[in-house]
């Protein structure tokens, strides 16, 4: 009886085992197999500020998002040869909290920016321009990217994170 269980808790093991997450990173992060245009469906990006007063103690002095929703024309354009092009435009929703007092303010943002981008398929990151993004998927279809970016000026240190998701036009 002792045997049985240990049997089927091996068995159970193995099933779980082969049922968690693929670690396959996905499709090949190339200029050719990422080369084409892509519609924005997601924009979302924070910020927090802290300050380190003289006696050492940090706080948040001010943090927000933003939210990007109603894209129109929103296109990101990968090309073999190393270049992109950013257009179309898209609502956003900014709120600010600074000193208690929460604020927020809704826009269009037009997109219009071009440049170049390097890709490294072993660390799964794209930097375009000098901003760093990570490759979260990228099946060929769907390229969602992340980043994350600290400045620091003096006794002020500012992180920003935020995800854009992209789905290529066929």
């Amino acid at each position: 009886m002792k045997s049985i269980k240990i049997l089927i808790l091996a068995v159970l093991a193995l099933t779980l085992n082969s049922c968690g997450d693929d670690d396959s990173p996905g499709v090949e992060l190339t200029s050719e197999n990422l080369a084409g245009t892509y519609d924005i469906t997601f924009l979302r990006s924070s910020y927090e500020e802290t300050v380190t007063a003289s006696n050492g103690t940090t706080f948040v002095s001010e943090s927000g998002t933003t939210v990007g929703d109603t894209f129109t024309d929103a296109i990101w354009q990968f090309n073999t040869n190393g270049t992109y092009s950013v257009s179309g435009s898209y609502r956003v929703t900014e709120t600010t909290t600074s000193n208690g007092q929460t604020e927020t303010d809704t826009y269009i943002d037009f997109l219009d920016d071009s440049g170049s981008f390097i890709l490294n398929n072993m660390d799964r990151t794209i930097v375009a321009d000098g901003l760093f993004y990570d490759v979260t998927v990228f099946d060929g279809t769907n390229l969602y990217l992340t980043f994350e970016e600290t400045d620091t000026f003096g006794n002020e240190v500012e992180v920003s994170r935020g995800e854009i998701r992209l789905v290529k036009q066929q």
